[in-house]
């Protein structure tokens, strides 16, 4: 959220424009920017679209795309002071995700432009998001030098709003390091200031804090103060924050007894969260819509594009060629006959090359669709089904408070094991469907992660090797190769009978290798249909434009190679 918050007042238009205006009607700036082929009005409606769905819709994913399109296009046109203020933008949320070098490299820049245009507002910024890098990276000795300097240059710009949100790092420092108590105390020193700037979601995340900070202290009364009044300063539209707060409220009061007010809260808590999971869907539907009717606008104008370039070749050619049939008329049938050969050459090409371009799209097609769809039911097990079963467990295990004698119940004990059992089994699904550890810590984390989760009672001993670095491997070839090793490891756990399973990455210069092999019972591989596993990794090696190859036959196991070439990362 304070991202968000900091985010707002960067640039001055785009900031005025996000604010105003909807879903929809970001989607039609972007689309009459397509259309007209404006730069500078694409530029601030991908920014616009980035800002919505990091605040509004809760996708931080998107943003990095969204505002690296952004940067890109104003790059383009020469618009070098919202280049770099785009840019800086994404070095703040890289250097969330422990992109932290380049994160300081595109901030270093920035901030010596902004001192060469002497604006002064912009360079505190700059110096602040410095600061904030090194400070995540524990280099508390080069943060504090970046915080004297945009300390003192503040005194001339006067970013109350800035202040508070260092202030409020501080504070969740404090939080991560468990020391509560620091946490509440300064949170209350911060709030004076807060309450300056009028951000009213501002003071309510720091009146949250507060309560939240208190009930951890053993305060309850005090967090009750602070919880009530964060929920009368939180805005109507900031449904994350008050969903918090409802469920902070909540468990106040049932560490109260007062059970009828908790019991409100409750309500409140789980209609919000009902509420947030329909919007998301929705905006999930709409968003996909668009970005296929966006994609369709985009080919269209390459496709003229391309069309009008090829005319004027074919119309350059034409003009030689009659210019040559002028000149050398006894080699005009030879000349007609090159031409007409070149031509039906040249269409064969196209035709060709149109085809292996649809083949590609529709199966880039699929396997996003495969990978959206996963996505989301992962969402909604975490979001909704996972939040429905934290509330009944909530729910069951105050009730021996209200029935003395009821823990000791052997049915109630049961009911609550087994509904641990499935709290666990929701977010052990809703992790294979979206692996977050890829996405944070890249493929070789992500597999460990994946071979960790697997193994237990009853599961054969799994190895995993990895040779080379994988450091720097686009998102979609990382997640294209962690879904064919899960989905081959899932078939040997499944099918092979194996004692033994050796999963093994190699990564050269030139191509990367994907092995998975088992001691299991293997099969016939002229007899044995095609699972949906073994379709779904042939279908991502041939869009990957590698080689699969499957050695196997009865009680031999079974080994799997797959290799990928590097070049078309």
């Amino acid at each position: 959220m304070l991202v968000l918050l900091l985010a707002a007042g960067r640039l001055n238009a785009q900031a005025d424009l996000f604010r105003e205006k909807s879903f929809k009607q970001i989607q039609d700036d972007l689309s009459g920017a397509i259309e007209s082929r404006d730069p500078a009005r694409q530029a601030l409606a991908w920014y616009t679209w980035a800002l919505y769905d990091e605040q509004k819709a809760g996708n931080r994913d998107s943003v990095y795309a969204y505002m690296d399109k952004s940067a890109a296009l104003y790059l383009s046109i020469g618009d070098t002071v919202h280049y770099y203020r785009v840019r800086n933008e994404l070095a703040r949320r890289m250097a969330g995700r422990d992109l932290t070098d380049e994160a300081l490299r595109t901030q270093l820049q920035a901030l010596e432009y902004f001192r060469r245009k002497n604006d002064q507002a912009l360079q505190v910024q700059m110096m602040a998001a410095i600061y904030r890098v090194y400070l995540w990276r524990g280099d508390t000795t080069t943060a504090n030098e970046w915080r004297k300097q945009f300390v003192d240059l503040n005194r001339t710009v006067r970013d109350t709003a800035l202040l508070v949100m260092l202030q409020l790092e501080k504070v969740y420092d404090y939080q991560n390091r468990g020391q509560f108590q620091d946490a509440a105390h300064l949170s209350l020193l911060t709030l004076r200031d807060a309450r300056t700037t009028g951000q009213r979601d501002l003071i309510a995340e720091i009146e949250y804090n507060i309560g939240a900070f208190s009930r951890r202290t053993g305060k309850p009364y005090i967090a009750l103060e602070y919880l009530r009044q964060a929920e009368q300063s939180v805005l109507p539209g900031n449904y994350v924050l008050r969903r918090k707060i409802y469920r902070d409220l909540y468990e106040t009061y049932q560490f109260l007894d007062s059970m009828s007010v908790a019991a409100d809260y409750a309500i409140l808590f789980g209609q919000l969260s009902d509420t947030l999971l329909v919007r998301d869907r929705a905006s999930a539907r709409y968003r996909t819509a668009y970005q296929f009717d966006a994609g369709k606008k985009l080919q269209e104008i390459n496709t003229l594009e391309k069309e009008k370039k090829d005319a004027e070749a074919l119309a350059a050619q034409q003009r030689k060629v009659t210019l040559a049939v002028t000149a050398l008329l006894i080699l005009v049938l030879f000349t007609a006959g090159i031409i007409v050969l070149a031509y039906q050459q040249r269409q064969k090409a196209r035709r060709t090359i149109a085809n292996q371009k649809a083949e590609i799209d529709r199966m880039q097609a699929i396997l996003e669709g495969q990978e959206s769809e996963r996505e989301r039911i992962a969402h909604d097990l975490h979001d909704s089904l996972g939040g429905l079963l934290a509330a009944a467990k909530i729910q069951l295990e105050g009730l021996p408070a209200k029935q003395p004698g009821l823990a000791a119940s052997p049915d109630w004990r049961k009911l609550r094991d087994l509904l641990d059992d499935t709290v666990a089994e929701v977010r052990q699904i809703a992790r294979n469907l979206l692996p977050v550890a890829l996405i944070r810590f890249g493929l070789v984390a992500a597999i460990q992660d994946l071979v960790s989760r697997v193994r237990g009672e009853g599961v054969p001993p799994i190895t995993f090797q990895h040779f080379g670095d994988f450091s720097g491997l686009p998102n979609m070839k990382a997640l294209h190769c962690f879904r064919i090793v899960q989905e081959l490891l899932q078939n040997s756990l499944k099918y092979a009978g194996a004692t033994e399973i050796l999963v093994q990455l190699t990564r050269t210069d030139h191509e990367i290798a994907l092995l998975v092999e088992d001691d299991g019972k293997g099969f016939d591989p002229a007899t044995s249909p095609k699972g949906m596993g073994t379709h779904n990794v042939a279908q991502r090696v041939q869009f990957m434009q590698g080689e699969l190859s499957v050695q196997t036959a009865p009680g031999e196991g079974v080994s799997v190679h797959v290799t990928i070439p590097v070049a078309n990362s």
